[in-house]
């Protein structure tokens, strides 16, 4: 019965994300169709088992968007975050967001890089003045 259960939810899965489903119904007419039994409770208990939601009307899953192979790796959210920005030359912000990602600079939550702009957030003060320091100017 729970290598069922497992057949089953994956086969779900398998149809939000390659389908278009509006309803429960269609949901489980198609899990019918593929072989297994499923009526409306159990679809609406398992969508929300697998942060299943609603998109523009249609079934998704949450996160299904990412393409196959590059996970999100971490997450999180700073309270007291600033959002900083630093100017290089052309083509040169890929290259110095890479080394302050590899230098792990303590406060420094995240870059993000352009062709000559980078932003960076850091978590407070400790941050601020740990990039200062790297960066090698009096502050921000």
């Amino acid at each position: 019965m729970n290598n069922m259960h497992g057949m089953w939810q994956d086969r779900l899965r398998e149809l939000i994300r390659e389908g278009r489903y509006r309803t429960q119904s269609e949901l489980v007419e198609a899990l019918n169709k593929s072989g297994f039994e499923a009526t409306q409770a159990s679809i609406s208990r398992e969508l929300k088992t697998q942060r299943v939601r609603k998109h523009d009307g249609y079934y998704t899953s949450l996160g299904s968007a990412l393409p196959e192979g590059i996970p999100v790796l971490s997450a999180g959210r700073v309270e007291s975050g600033t959002m900083l920005y630093l100017k290089t030359k052309s083509a040169g912000a890929p290259i110095l967001a890479q080394l302050i990602d590899e230098a792990e600079i303590p406060g420094v939550v995240a870059t993000l890089a352009g062709n000559d702009t980078i932003f960076v957030m850091v978590d407070g003060d400790t941050g601020l003045k740990n990039l200062s320091d790297w960066v090698g100017t009096d502050g921000f």
